[in-house]
């Protein structure tokens, strides 16, 4: 179980979504003799949502694979954005409960300070996608949303980012 946002942020889902998650994750935490989850706050979430020991959640943290990672070259990204400026980087899908529209908002305070810094926004669509848009029409000189990125380009972007920023509400 990766997590259970659909009993604490219910709007992420459609209804048919929230209703068809609670049930499986349901069965699932009852049914499973060991639970492996991502975090140790999903673990303490779900032995407390579904009343059951953490004796029986196993932790394992998300992965990367340290040996793909490297200094590779990234070119130009978008109109007015460049990967050789420094920039703050997200990435994963664009929804409500990512926060996305904070990196922008927290990087404008820190360009209004004098700080040289650009937002670059890799992920595919989700449900803040519209909101962000907004929010980027009047940041094209500094932001860059590029949607969905193949694994080689991230990884250079990731290398040679000068944060990777996940100011997630609630996640796994």
């Amino acid at each position: 179980i990766h997590d259970i946002a659909e009993f604490y942020v219910p709007s992420k889902y459609s209804a048919v979504q929230v209703i068809y998650r609670k049930a499986i994750a349901f069965l699932a935490a009852r049914q499973s003799d060991l639970i492996v989850t991502v975090s140790n706050f999903s673990r303490e979430a779900i032995a407390e949502r579904f009343s059951i020991s953490k004796a029986k959640i196993v932790v394992t943290y998300n992965g990367v694979d340290h040996l793909k990672l490297g200094a590779g070259a990234v070119e130009g990204v978008s109109a007015g954005v460049s990967a050789l400026q420094p920039y703050v980087l997200y990435f994963g899908v664009v929804e409500r409960t990512k926060g996305v529209e904070k990196i922008v908002f927290s990087v404008e305070k820190l360009r209004a300070q004098g700080v040289d810094l650009r937002v670059i926004i890799a992920g595919r669509q989700g449900n803040a996608s519209e909101d962000l848009e907004k929010i980027y029409q009047s940041r094209r000189d500094w932001v860059a949303i590029l949607g969905h990125v193949p694994d080689e380009k991230l990884i250079n972007l990731i290398s040679a980012a000068s944060a990777v920023v996940f100011p997630s509400e609630y996640a796994g």
